[in-house]
């Protein structure tokens, strides 16, 4: 987000850490996802 950092072009903004234990994936979907639903405080 170049407006929140000053760089020129896409930035991630924060950190990317290691946690505490090895990522864990989710099992793959049987068909892909039709559709996305957002919810919450815009």
């Amino acid at each position: 987000m170049p407006s929140c950092t000053g760089a020129t072009g896409a930035r991630v903004l924060g950190a990317i850490v290691p946690g505490a234990t090895a990522l864990r994936l989710p099992e793959p979907l049987a068909t892909a996802p039709t559709g996305l639903r957002l919810t919450g405080a815009f």
